[in-house]
């Protein structure tokens, strides 16, 4: 049987041709056909593009293509970055009910859950796409076109990229990633700091995407915040749901998000070229990866990414055994969690002015609202856990935290038994203590008896925020209005 075609997605502002080194490298290694490995391009920086658009676009080419079928599982497919969101879009919008015809899936640091650099504006992103050289080709009216809707949806915190693992990555659509669908794996490196945009520092990322974005491997929480609760120091209920898609991951060390790409080799011999060399060779095992092996697949890439991180986490000189290197404390690369939440009320309207808080229970003075201890796990949490937080710029109802899970690991070992909440503060604010504040609707969270919070404890949040991974969440807020604002007298 001839081997299945391979097709290659670049990612925002890139071309094809700069895949034709992995094109050839696969070709040597896998001794597939020439011919049957093609490179996609796709339109990234035009103003009115929008995803949907791509999606349309990409089955109207694969159709039109002769040596591409539409038949379940009948290729193979490699994407980088935003092009991770293209592949994922079309499979959702001309395959829901069926198999796609994708096979097997290796997803390059893919943005699935945004990039920080996305929202940093036309002149960042302009010189992400151009680095210090002048701009060669194009048409002069297109200059500063960046791609508004893929760079709207690409924003960390993105409503696009929310509705999108909804979509794709629970229930029935989710199962189609696994041994019986789409064969997939995520590679990313974690080197942020090469190059001239390594000033922008982005922990836990390769420079371009974060780690916890890339990967599949999600969940989605709901909670809701009842106005004026019973009992305030109770724990409100939230439901935790993992997603359907089973898929692989692993971190491929000292790499950043070009190098991933095996577009430029490093000086043979150095540790950067060897890992350059496992990133080929974890592409390779990834095309050639069959469902019955895909579990053991999966679980070998995990067991890599947790010694990896146990490495760089203990900065061990001595580290033994399959990642013999040498490592440097850098809480860049620690493993971190994204939490992208939507705040909305039961009126159905996302919040725009909300504040989301972390403390420890134990630690509040709940007649003066202040924190007792000096060094409090509250000030612990919120310093060294909270990593980076980001509100989406087109809707302030949503917002991404950074959280860094190896830090959680940290105060899990120092602080047994201790419970962190999670609660709300939001305007237009009404209170049982000032009547208000003189407005007549709004929510009732300003002070501690007036909303409750999510306690976890400690040891529980790995469980919530678990390493390389996203969580998805919608927390619902009670709307409330003061009694005076509607009135029937006799």
């Amino acid at each position: 049987m001839p081997p299945k075609p391979i097709v290659i997605l670049h990612g925002w502002s890139d071309v094809s041709t700069s895949f034709r080194s992995l094109k050839t490298h696969i070709q040597k290694r896998l001794g597939r056909p020439m011919e049957s490995i093609f490179l996609a391009d796709w339109v990234s920086l035009d103003d009115d593009v929008t995803y949907a658009d791509l999606a349309d676009g990409m089955e109207r080419a694969w159709s039109e293509h002769p040596a591409l079928k539409r038949t379940a599982r009948s290729a193979d497919c490699i994407v980088h970055s935003t092009g991770g969101l293209v592949v994922r879009e079309w499979m959702i919008r001309h395959y829901p009910d069926r198999l796609p015809p994708i096979h097997r899936l290796v997803m390059l640091a893919p943005a699935n859950f945004g990039s920080p650099l996305a929202h940093h504006g036309k002149s960042v992103v302009g010189r992400a796409r151009n680095g210090y050289k002048k701009l060669r080709g194009g048409s002069a009216d297109r200059a500063f076109e960046t791609g508004t809707h893929i760079l709207d949806g690409l924003e960390l915190g993105s409503g696009y990229s929310f509705d999108l693992a909804e979509r794709d990555l629970f229930g029935a659509a989710g199962e189609k990633f696994g041994k019986d669908g789409v064969l997939t794996t995520v590679l990313i490196g974690n080197e942020g700091n090469k190059g001239p945009l390594g000033i922008l520092e982005f922990d836990g990322s390769d420079g371009v995407v974060r780690t916890s974005c890339a990967s599949l491997r999600c969940r989605r929480l709901t909670a809701f915040f009842e106005a004026l609760p019973r009992d305030p120091r109770a724990p409100i209920e939230a439901e935790l749901e993992p997603c359907t898609a089973h898929t692989a991951f692993r971190v491929v060390n000292r790499l950043d998000h070009g190098d991933v790409t095996l577009n430029k080799w490093a000086r043979k011999g150095s540790k950067d070229r060897d890992e350059q060399e496992r990133a080929l060779d974890l592409i390779c095992d990834s095309l050639e990866v069959t469902p019955a092996k895909f579990a053991g697949h999966v679980d070998r890439l995990d067991d890599e990414t947790a010694e990896l991180q146990e490495a760089l986490d203990t900065a061990s000189e001595d580290q033994e055994g399959f990642f013999d290197l040498f490592v440097e404390p850098d809480d860049e690369k620690h493993g971190h969690h994204s939490f992208i939440l939507q705040m909305r009320d039961t009126q159905g309207q996302g919040l725009k002015d909300w504040l989301l808080e972390y403390y420890d229970t134990d630690e509040v003075n709940w007649n003066t609202g202040r924190i007792k201890a000096s060094k409090s796990l509250t000030k612990l949490f919120n310093r060294r856990v909270i990593d980076d937080v980001h509100t989406w710029s087109r809707d302030p109802s949503h917002r991404a935290f950074h959280l860094d899970v190896t830090e959680i690991e940290n105060l899990i070992e120092d602080g047994e038994g201790r419970r962190i909440s999670i609660s709300v503060t939001a305007e237009p604010a009404l209170s049982t203590s000032d009547r208000g504040r003189g407005n007549r609707a709004g929510y009732y969270s300003y002070n501690d008896e007036d909303i409750g919070a999510l306690k976890l404890g400690l040891a529980e949040l790995p469980g919530y925020f678990p390493m390389h991974a996203s969580t998805i969440a919608r927390f619902e807020i009670e709307r409330c209005q003061a009694p005076e604002i509607f009135e029937i007298r006799a």
